[in-house]
């Protein structure tokens, strides 16, 4: 069994950051073992520059290399990762991502 538990503050905005990217959300994406499969986790922020977008957190795969949150400007901030999969991966892989405002 597994399930997912989203602890948050109350935001100051009513309007949660939205992750955009690519992959898109629910797509799936086949990588092959041994090849390094490279994307950015793209959040926006939709409050105004008064909001900050703090990180954008993953549940991942074992052995994922990411970078710290970057912001582009107000309304845009990134996060870059990179992956190798290896044999004990094959299957069916998850990820999730969630971006904190403050």
């Amino acid at each position: 069994m597994q399930f997912l538990v989203r602890v948050v503050n109350a935001s100051s905005c009513a309007i949660s950051p939205e992750i955009v990217g690519i992959p898109p959300e629910e797509s799936c994406t086949p990588v092959i073992v041994g090849q390094t499969f490279s994307s950015e986790l793209i959040a926006i922020n939709s409050c105004g520059p008064s909001v900050s977008i703090l990180d954008i957190s993953t549940l991942s795969f074992a052995g994922d290399i990411q970078s710290n949150i970057t912001e582009l400007n107000y309304t845009t901030y990134y996060k870059s990762f990179t992956w190798t999969p290896t044999e004990a991966q094959l299957g069916y892989q998850v990820m999730c991502a969630l971006a904190f405002d403050r």
